[in-house]
């Protein structure tokens, strides 16, 4: 797939269409920012295009198996998986000890985190989960430098 980054904002875009954040913003400039967060770190197309999917299993119709339809890689769709928390399986913190184990998924879930923890994007709902997304940093940063 030669432009995998612009299908999976496009893709992204569309399936998180009609979302909203908790200030009431298009929940797309997340999934952007994590994106733009990656790209200003000099990391690869590929994870950028990770960033942009990273909430789209879990909070969307998009599926594992149709990000393997579309074409996109084997590294994007382990990576989304790694990323896509199901409550059903796994409280949060076995969740982030899982994604601690991929070097990928870490690389982007610290960027989501940044990104939930930048003031700009405070509302009452974020600031309630400002520890558990601390302490989330906390471990995964550990485990970047093990």
């Amino acid at each position: 797939m030669t432009d995998s980054l612009g299908i999976a904002i496009a893709l992204a875009a569309a399936a998180h269409a009609g979302q909203v954040d908790g200030q009431g913003k298009p929940f797309i400039l997340h999934p952007l920012g994590v994106m733009r967060r990656l790209a200003e770190k000099g990391y690869d197309l590929e994870l950028q295009t990770c960033g942009v999917l990273h909430d789209t299993v879990e909070d969307t119709w998009i599926t594992l198996k149709l990000l393997r339809e579309i074409g996109f890689s084997k590294r994007v769709v382990d990576t989304v998986m790694y990323l896509t928390h199901d409550e059903t399986l796994h409280d949060y913190e076995t969740y982030i000890g899982l994604i601690a184990g991929n070097h990928d998924a870490t690389v982007v879930k610290l960027a989501d985190l940044e990104d939930n923890l930048d003031p700009k994007r405070y509302s009452p709902i974020v600031d309630g989960l400002r520890e558990k997304y601390e302490r989330a940093a906390r471990r995964l940063n550990q485990a970047e430098c093990a």
